[in-house]
């Protein structure tokens, strides 16, 4: 550059004049840092860690959060029973609706839905492992995962006596 060219810029540029535009360039955009408000997210996934499910429909946060509909196709005299409900998450609190095309005539049966791993099945009355006519044929069980094992929260009527 030349001294002629130099005297232009300057003429024409100025450290204020710098300053000035680089604060309204600035201001153009968002902070690297920044935050909104529930109301302005309308698209997107939203991350469990920031409240969110991390899904991008109802029914995969359903079954992701441990909730849905499954079905069981093992065999009555068979206790290790298995369920399939694709991308169901096993947790305390999972909640599932299991419906069993066979009654359960075995004792000490397991449930494992989506292969999260074998759990006992016990009786919300008794709390005692389910008996073999808990489960009946055609029926929809509703079984929740306290940690240890599923409680079978509807076992079939002749079974529902209040606990003692």
């Amino acid at each position: 550059m030349n001294k002629n060219t130099e005297s232009s810029i300057a003429k024409y540029v100025s450290l204020t004049g710098l300053k000035a535009f680089y604060a309204k360039l600035k201001s153009a955009f968002a902070p690297v840092s920044h935050n909104h408000s529930a109301g302005e997210i309308n698209s997107g996934t939203l991350p469990v860690a920031r409240g969110g499910t991390g899904q991008i429909s109802a029914l995969s946060a359903a079954k992701a959060l441990g909730r849905g509909y499954g079905t069981c196709a093992t065999a009555a005299a068979t206790g290790a029973k298995t369920a399939a409900l694709s991308g169901f998450v096993r947790q305390v609190g999972a909640l599932a609706a299991v419906r069993f095309t066979y009654a359960n005539t075995a004792s000490g049966a397991t449930l494992n839905i989506n292969n999260t791993g074998a759990a006992t099945i016990i009786n919300c009355y008794t709390g005692l492992t389910i008996s073999a006519t808990d489960i009946s044929a055609g029926m929809t069980a509703l079984v929740i995962f306290n940690g240890s094992s599923w409680v079978l929260m509807n076992p079939a009527p002749a079974q529902q006596t209040s606990k003692t």
